[in-house]
Protein backbone atom coordinates (compact mmCIF):
# COMPACT_ATOMS: atom_id res chain seq x y z
CA UNK A 1 0.00 0.00 0.00
CA UNK A 2 2.65 2.70 0.78
CA UNK A 3 4.82 1.28 -2.38
CA UNK A 4 1.91 2.31 -4.16
CA UNK A 5 1.05 5.72 -2.60
CA UNK A 6 4.74 6.27 -3.16
CA UNK A 7 4.89 5.76 -6.88
CA UNK A 8 1.73 7.58 -7.25
CA UNK A 9 3.47 10.61 -5.64
CA UNK A 10 6.66 10.30 -7.71
CA UNK A 11 4.48 10.18 -10.87
CA UNK A 12 2.30 13.42 -9.73
CA UNK A 13 5.97 15.11 -9.22
CA UNK A 14 7.31 14.04 -12.28
CA UNK A 15 4.15 15.27 -14.16
CA UNK A 16 4.44 18.60 -12.55
CA UNK A 17 8.01 19.12 -12.52
CA UNK A 18 7.07 18.56 -16.40
CA UNK A 19 4.79 21.15 -16.45
CA UNK A 20 6.21 23.87 -14.50
CA UNK A 21 10.00 23.27 -16.19
CA UNK A 22 10.64 20.34 -18.13
CA UNK A 23 8.15 21.14 -20.66
CA UNK A 24 8.41 25.12 -20.79
CA UNK A 25 12.07 24.30 -22.49
CA UNK A 26 13.04 26.12 -25.84
CA UNK A 27 16.05 25.06 -27.87
CA UNK A 28 16.38 26.25 -31.91
CA UNK A 29 16.15 22.52 -32.56
CA UNK A 30 12.47 22.02 -31.68
CA UNK A 31 11.91 25.85 -33.12
CA UNK A 32 13.07 24.50 -36.27
CA UNK A 33 10.62 21.37 -35.88
CA UNK A 34 8.18 23.52 -34.80
CA UNK A 35 8.24 25.51 -38.11
CA UNK A 36 8.31 22.45 -40.38
CA UNK A 37 5.42 20.82 -38.51
CA UNK A 38 3.27 23.75 -39.04
CA UNK A 39 3.87 24.05 -42.73
CA UNK A 40 3.30 20.30 -43.02
CA UNK A 41 0.16 20.91 -41.56
CA UNK A 42 -0.60 24.14 -43.10
CA UNK A 43 0.35 22.60 -46.95
CA UNK A 44 -2.06 19.67 -46.47
CA UNK A 45 -4.81 22.12 -45.40
CA UNK A 46 -4.86 20.60 -41.85
CA UNK A 47 -7.02 22.96 -40.43
CA UNK A 48 -7.09 21.63 -36.33
CA UNK A 49 -3.51 20.89 -36.68
CA UNK A 50 -2.39 24.26 -37.64
CA UNK A 51 -4.76 25.66 -34.83
CA UNK A 52 -2.96 23.72 -32.41
CA UNK A 53 0.18 25.67 -32.76
CA UNK A 54 -1.14 29.01 -31.69
CA UNK A 55 -1.40 30.26 -27.92
CA UNK A 56 -4.98 31.24 -26.58
CA UNK A 57 -3.94 34.49 -25.94
CA UNK A 58 -1.72 35.13 -29.39
CA UNK A 59 -1.59 38.22 -30.55
CA UNK A 60 0.60 40.43 -33.02
CA UNK A 61 -0.42 41.92 -36.44
CA UNK A 62 -0.35 41.58 -40.17
CA UNK A 63 0.63 44.52 -42.34
CA UNK A 64 -0.20 43.64 -45.83
CA UNK A 65 1.15 45.61 -48.80
CA UNK A 66 0.27 45.46 -52.41
CA UNK A 67 -1.01 47.10 -55.10
CA UNK A 68 -4.24 48.28 -54.22
CA UNK A 69 -4.89 49.45 -50.23
CA UNK A 70 -1.86 48.91 -47.50
CA UNK A 71 -4.49 46.85 -44.65
CA UNK A 72 -3.15 45.73 -40.67
CA UNK A 73 -5.00 43.09 -39.21
CA UNK A 74 -4.52 42.52 -35.87
CA UNK A 75 -4.01 38.73 -34.76
CA UNK A 76 -5.36 36.20 -32.57
CA UNK A 77 -6.01 32.83 -32.34
CA UNK A 78 -9.62 32.81 -33.96
CA UNK A 79 -8.17 34.77 -36.86
CA UNK A 80 -4.75 32.92 -37.03
CA UNK A 81 -6.69 29.81 -37.19
CA UNK A 82 -9.17 31.07 -39.70
CA UNK A 83 -5.90 31.33 -42.49
CA UNK A 84 -6.29 27.39 -43.94
CA UNK A 85 -9.89 27.85 -44.59
CA UNK A 86 -8.79 31.88 -46.40
CA UNK A 87 -6.13 29.88 -48.16
CA UNK A 88 -7.82 27.38 -49.25
CA UNK A 89 -10.94 29.60 -50.50
CA UNK A 90 -8.89 32.02 -52.17
CA UNK A 91 -7.16 29.21 -54.24
CA UNK A 92 -10.73 27.83 -54.95
CA UNK A 93 -11.54 31.32 -56.60
CA UNK A 94 -8.57 31.38 -58.53
CA UNK A 95 -9.36 28.20 -60.08
CA UNK A 96 -12.71 29.25 -60.66
CA UNK A 97 -11.60 32.27 -62.37
CA UNK A 98 -9.19 30.25 -64.31
CA UNK A 99 -11.07 27.45 -65.33
CA UNK A 100 -8.79 24.95 -64.17
CA UNK A 101 -6.60 23.32 -60.51
CA UNK A 102 -4.06 25.29 -59.74
CA UNK A 103 -0.72 24.55 -58.27
CA UNK A 104 0.56 25.76 -54.57
CA UNK A 105 4.05 26.31 -53.44
CA UNK A 106 5.15 27.33 -49.96
CA UNK A 107 8.08 27.65 -48.96
CA UNK A 108 9.30 28.61 -45.15
CA UNK A 109 12.76 29.35 -44.83
CA UNK A 110 13.26 30.46 -40.70
CA UNK A 111 16.49 33.29 -40.83
CA UNK A 112 17.11 33.25 -37.15
CA UNK A 113 16.02 31.68 -33.77
CA UNK A 114 17.72 33.69 -30.75
CA UNK A 115 16.36 31.40 -27.85
CA UNK A 116 16.22 33.63 -24.25
CA UNK A 117 18.57 32.71 -21.81
CA UNK A 118 15.80 31.59 -19.79
CA UNK A 119 15.02 28.63 -22.79
CA UNK A 120 11.41 29.44 -22.11
CA UNK A 121 10.93 31.29 -25.07
CA UNK A 122 12.72 32.53 -28.69
CA UNK A 123 11.94 34.77 -31.35
CA UNK A 124 12.04 33.53 -34.31
CA UNK A 125 12.62 35.22 -37.75
CA UNK A 126 10.61 33.94 -41.04
CA UNK A 127 10.81 34.46 -44.34
CA UNK A 128 7.24 32.76 -45.86
CA UNK A 129 6.78 32.32 -49.26
CA UNK A 130 3.33 31.51 -51.30
CA UNK A 131 2.38 30.82 -54.79
CA UNK A 132 -0.87 30.01 -56.41
CA UNK A 133 -0.64 29.83 -60.09
CA UNK A 134 -0.71 27.62 -63.59
CA UNK A 135 2.46 25.45 -64.95
CA UNK A 136 3.34 28.66 -66.86
CA UNK A 137 2.74 31.57 -64.31
CA UNK A 138 1.79 32.39 -60.18
CA UNK A 139 -1.35 33.96 -60.33
CA UNK A 140 -0.62 35.09 -56.57
CA UNK A 141 2.79 36.01 -55.56
CA UNK A 142 3.05 36.52 -52.02
CA UNK A 143 6.06 37.11 -49.47
CA UNK A 144 5.93 37.49 -45.57
CA UNK A 145 8.79 38.38 -43.25
CA UNK A 146 7.63 37.23 -39.57
CA UNK A 147 8.83 37.77 -36.01
CA UNK A 148 7.72 35.18 -33.93
CA UNK A 149 7.58 34.55 -30.59
CA UNK A 150 7.35 30.83 -29.64
CA UNK A 151 6.97 29.02 -26.39
CA UNK A 152 6.16 25.65 -24.93
CA UNK A 153 3.62 24.63 -23.27
CA UNK A 154 3.23 21.18 -21.43
CA UNK A 155 6.20 20.15 -24.03
CA UNK A 156 4.71 21.63 -27.73
CA UNK A 157 5.87 25.16 -28.95
CA UNK A 158 3.13 27.45 -29.70
CA UNK A 159 3.29 30.87 -31.64
CA UNK A 160 2.61 33.85 -28.27
CA UNK A 161 3.32 36.44 -30.66
CA UNK A 162 3.32 37.68 -34.41
CA UNK A 163 4.20 40.48 -36.30
CA UNK A 164 4.22 40.07 -40.03
CA UNK A 165 4.21 42.22 -43.25
CA UNK A 166 2.79 40.53 -46.03
CA UNK A 167 4.06 41.99 -49.72
CA UNK A 168 1.82 40.77 -53.05
CA UNK A 169 4.11 40.50 -56.21
CA UNK A 170 0.81 39.38 -58.54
Amino acid sequence: MIAKLILVLAGAAAVAWYGLVGGKKVDEDKVQAMYRDYMSAFDRGDAKAVCDFFHEKLTGEARYQSHVTPAIQTLNKAKACAAVDEFRETKQKLEAQVGQELYTNLEMTVQSVNVAADKKSAEVEVLLEMRIGTEQRPLLDARSTQRDVVKANWGKLQFVESHAVVKYYQ
